[in-house]
């Protein structure tokens, strides 16, 4: 009888550290799975930021800053001078990296003075560039004497000599003469190296973290995956944060695409481009579950 009663208590006691451990693990697991998500979430934003700060510096602060010394160039420049315009040009392509710098004057017909990064000329001709397209009708020349503000294009296809299939997109500053509207300059800057930058964030935390950029319309033109998914694979991406920067200019939102679910994390930039960073929910899931074993056997242990 003795024993029996013995054998009770000791079920009891079994029964309650059961009910404590299970209390204690389910206590602990909706912490650690709060506590690794905020991390995970962490680590996400800040490659957003970070992939977000590299591209505004180069499309926004240092196209419009450079932008804004040929202004200050042309504001008390000979326009006869030709040449000299060219110089400037040719000097803004060869230490600045751009693939094409150009001037179109708003009284000359639309008549464009260009010089690109891999022209290779020292000579420069004392005339406007050798074509008769007026210059003037391109949407980022029209954009840009609209608004009379400095102007990012939704990346294209180049056709710059020499950089023929580069995908770039133009930036462009309206100028004055005489405080009256004179024209247009640009530069043209290739984005296909914007995902060679992006691989500096990569977390091996985040196996499947990717970031990626689209218009302002949700048109995907940079991301790891383009060759291998392809723009039309990529438009449920797209159109999905071009819906919600409508809402929000910066935010978050989950959607289900190649059958895993996301979490995507997004920013649109002064310039109207939108930045991304997606992530795979199962990468937060598999970190959860290896904490809380980790956490319960050490609980276990104790």
């Amino acid at each position: 009888m003795l024993k029996s009663f013995s054998s009770k208590i000791l079920g009891i006691v079994i029964g309650i550290f059961v009910f404590v451990i299970c209390i204690t693990s389910a206590i602990n697991y909706k912490l650690t799975s709060t506590d690794t998500i905020e991390v995970y979430e962490g680590l996400q934003q800040l490659a957003l930021n970070s992939s977000y700060t590299t591209i505004n510096i180069t499309m926004g602060i240092e196209a419009k800053q450079h932008l804004s010394e040929l202004q200050k160039f042309l504001s008390n420049a000979d326009r006869d001078d030709i040449i000299a315009h060219r110089r400037i040009l040719g000097h803004l392509t060869k230490f600045l990296q751009y693939d094409a710098a150009f001037i179109v004057y708003d009284d000359m017909g639309g008549k464009m003075i260009s010089e690109t990064l891999r022209s290779g000329i020292t000579h420069y001709t004392n005339a406007p560039d050798a074509t008769d397209f007026d210059f003037s009708k391109r949407g980022y020349y029209q954009a840009t004497k609209s608004t009379k503000d400095f102007y990012v294009t939704t990346p294209y296809e180049s056709a710059v000599v020499g950089m023929e299939k580069t995908i770039s997109a133009t930036a462009a500053m309206p100028f004055y003469r005489n405080d009256k509207f004179a024209g247009v300059i640009a530069v043209d800057i290739s984005v296909g190296g914007f995902q060679d930058r992006f691989k500096n964030f990569e977390r091996k935390e985040l196996p499947s973290l990717r970031i990626f950029l689209s218009d302002a319309n949700g048109e995907v033109f940079s991301h790891s995956d383009l060759e291998k998914i392809g723009k039309d694979g990529l438009k449920p991406l797209g159109e999905a944060i071009a819906k919600a920067v409508k809402n929000n200019k910066d935010g978050k939102i989950s959607l289900k695409f190649q059958g895993k679910q996301k979490v995507i994390y997004y920013r649109q930039m002064p310039f109207g481009w939108i930045i991304a960073a997606e992530a795979n929910e199962e990468d937060f899931t598999k970190a959860i579950n290896e904490n809380f074993i980790a956490s319960s056997v050490l609980a276990l242990l104790l």
